[in-house]
């Protein structure tokens, strides 16, 4: 197709390279200029879309809004999402204004330091003051994104063998075939041994708890893709592994839904206020999962995450209990183009907890505060209407449309 320039906003813009090559697209929003799979995040909790999809699409075009109405908080959520629509080899087209939550540096940063994908820019270009940028981008390890095995560790002390053997049966009841592996990472006792169990008993310093250290040896041991970690004081909930059926095995650090012993919601989703790493007096308890805080994070007493991934961002080593290593992990995984999930679909009960105490610790936050309002939303087809009149009228020259 011969390339036919129309002047915008003084910018050159290359309309026929607009349109896609065969294969199948994604398009958010309603109103698709092609053959393309229309999807919407509203009302997706987590901007979660349904897990059937992921890795199905060669393009995801978020051009019909711009991607900065999704507001402070939600970008990274609805990037990181769109990524994991594309199979190995894709394309992703976005639509952004520039505001003081989003800009070209920061959704540049969030897509090419991201741990798992190579991505170049094909295009880039503006009209009417708001950017488009054409992402390539190619995704890696995607044998781990559609394999359904586990590793389930919890870490004890052996001062809680009855309650171990708790967590060994809800999964087992889940896994009576026993396909999925289970460690204890702590002293053996025999009550285990009907769980198919391997258990590793090993020395860590007396002086200090090495939290950080036990749950890299938990990664570098664990033989499935997909690692979960847990304190000896949790259950997981009936209809656990149903609930990753639904929310899909495309993720990289994910929190489940969370309930003390009577049924309140646990503090599972997660944020320190402010933007800097250091101690405060309270945490907040985020039920609002569809915006993310700068210090969001998954608590440490029960994490997922795929263990290719956490081996390689890794705890920090050297922190210790209490030191915030699950702040400071999710910190590091944002910092690869990897934002903390919620999986509300999935639980585990944590039995035996002071829950006054964590009421005392934890603010209860509903929505999302601190960043500025989104700005008013303008007609969603402001400017893509004239990309697709302009695009139409380069169809009718050329007599043909895309496939």
């Amino acid at each position: 197709m011969a390339a036919t320039r129309a002047a915008t906003d003084g910018r050159v813009c290359e309309i026929a390279d607009l349109f896609p090559p065969a294969g199948r697209h994604a398009w958010i929003g309603r109103a698709a200029p092609f053959s393309a799979v229309p999807l919407d995040f509203t009302g997706c909790t987590n901007a979660r879309l349904p897990g059937d999809l992921h890795g199905t699409f060669d393009s995801v075009w978020h051009v019909e809004t711009p991607l900065s109405d999704h507001g402070g908080g939600r970008v990274e959520l609805v990037v990181d999402e769109m990524i994991r629509l594309l199979g190995r080899h894709g394309r992703l087209v976005v639509r952004f204004r520039e505001t003081a939550e989003l800009s070209v540096i920061s959704l540049k940063h969030v897509v090419g330091r991201r741990l798992d994908t190579v991505a170049g820019v094909g295009r880039q270009w503006s009209i009417d003051g708001e950017q488009f940028v054409e992402f390539s981008i190619e995704r890696q390890w995607l044998e781990d994104r559609h394999d359904r095995r586990w590793t389930f560790a919890v870490v004890t002390q052996g001062r809680k063998p009855d309650m171990v053997v708790r967590f060994l049966q809800s999964i087992r009841c889940q896994d009576p075939g026993h396909e999925h592996e289970i460690l204890v990472w702590g002293p053996m006792d025999e009550a285990y041994g009907p769980y198919g169990v391997r258990v590793e008993d090993r020395r860590y310093r007396d002086d200090v708890a090495e939290i950080s250290r036990k749950k890299n040896d938990i990664a570098a041991a664990a033989s499935r893709a997909n690692l979960l970690i847990a304190h000896d004081r949790y259950t997981l909930d009936p209809g656990f592994l149903a609930g990753f059926d639904t929310f899909g095995y495309d993720f990289d650090l994910v929190a489940v839904a969370q309930w003390y012993d009577d049924g309140h919601p646990f503090p599972a989703y997660c944020a320190l206020p402010g933007h800097a790493l250091v101690r405060t007096p309270t945490t907040i308890h985020c039920p609002d999962a569809n915006t993310l805080r700068p210090l969001q994070f998954v608590g440490g007493g029960l994490i997922v995450a795929k263990t290719r991934t956490l081996r390689q961002i890794r705890f920090n080593d050297v922190l210790f209990w209490c030191e915030a290593e699950d702040v400071e992990l999710a910190r590091a995984f944002r910092d690869r183009g990897l934002p903390p999930r919620m999986n509300p679909w999935s639980s585990a009960t944590t039995h035996g907890v002071d829950r006054a105490w964590f009421d005392g610790h934890f603010t209860m936050e509903t929505r999302y505060r601190e960043l500025t309002a989104a700005p008013a939303p303008r007609p969603r087809l402001t400017v893509l209407g004239k990309v697709r009149r302009e695009v139409a009228r380069v169809v009718r020259r050329l007599g043909g449309g895309p496939r």
